[in-house]
């Protein structure tokens, strides 16, 4: 159940939004590009996924379960990460407060999938975050099986962001040989951005639609204009790359999905 307003303000003792927006996405969306080239706004500081179960933020630095082996391996190491769990189910204001950078900047943000709300019973604290002010902007990638594609792609290489400066990763994969673990994180991710849809629909959210946030980096301005800077930067993208695909395996992996009646494609008009 998650924490009402009355037990967030008696914790904090503050009456005030303990973030001022909220990135509403899913999994390889580009909200962790996007996340990195608002950070570079001198007045933003964008922090991570603060609700994902298996990540911990304490001022701005990022521990993930998954990739801090030797730090789980300390005495007390999975007891915190069950504790911070706990909290941020019961005290999620208190949470962002502790997420939060000590930078300084004016305005603090973080990244919220469809995954975190539910497993922490959010919506509550997110309703209370809208009404203290807190704005949301609800970035979409519609394309759900090229999504779902670039998730399996990240999870068999490890390769999860490539800076538009560096060399495109060239592991090969037998793309039709996935058509398993594709069509499971399609309905995954599915299932995710229904549940942040309903979210960015209750609280006017700003639609941010991935492809055009993709192609134009002068979708920063818009977002910029609606988060309230007092001065819009010249934001550019930190790391969009792709790794690239073999056209006739990506073909016929689509086709296959296609015959399954796997998700591919997020129409929020028909929600």
């Amino acid at each position: 159940m998650g924490a009402t307003s009355g037990q967030v303000q008696t914790v904090l003792g503050t009456t005030g939004p303990e973030a001022d927006f909220i990135i509403l996405s899913a999994m390889r969306s580009g909200s962790g590009n996007l996340q990195d080239a608002l950070s570079e706004h001198p007045e933003i500081d964008c922090g991570a996924e603060v609700f994902n179960p298996a990540h911990l933020q304490i001022r701005g630095r990022l521990y993930q379960e998954a990739r801090a082996a030797r730090w789980m391996r300390l005495a007390g190491a999975g007891t915190v990460m069950a504790m911070t769990r706990h909290a941020r189910r019961r005290f999620p204001g208190a949470m962002l407060r502790v997420a939060r950078s000590p930078r300084g900047k004016r305005m603090f943000g973080f990244r919220l999938f469809g995954d975190h709300i539910s497993f922490f019973g959010l919506g509550p604290f997110l309703d209370d975050l809208h009404a203290r002010g807190a704005r949301f902007v609800h970035l979409v990638r519609r394309d759900t099986f090229d999504q779902a594609l670039s998730l399996v792609r990240a999870q068999a290489t490890d390769v999860w962001k490539i800076a538009s400066d560096a060399p495109a990763h060239r592991a090969r994969l037998d793309l039709p040989a996935l058509a398993d673990r594709v069509q499971t994180a399609a309905e995954l991710l599915h299932g995710h951005k229904l549940v942040t849809a309903a979210v960015a629909t209750r609280h006017g959210a700003m639609f941010l639609d991935y492809d055009e946030y993709t192609r134009d980096e002068r979708s920063y301005d818009r977002i910029q204009e609606f988060l309230g800077v007092h001065t819009l930067a010249a934001l550019r993208h930190a790391n969009k790359k792709s790794p690239p695909v073999d056209a006739d395996g990506y073909r016929r992996l689509r086709e296959e999905l296609d015959r399954r009646g796997a998700p591919m494609r997020f129409d929020l008009g028909a929600l």
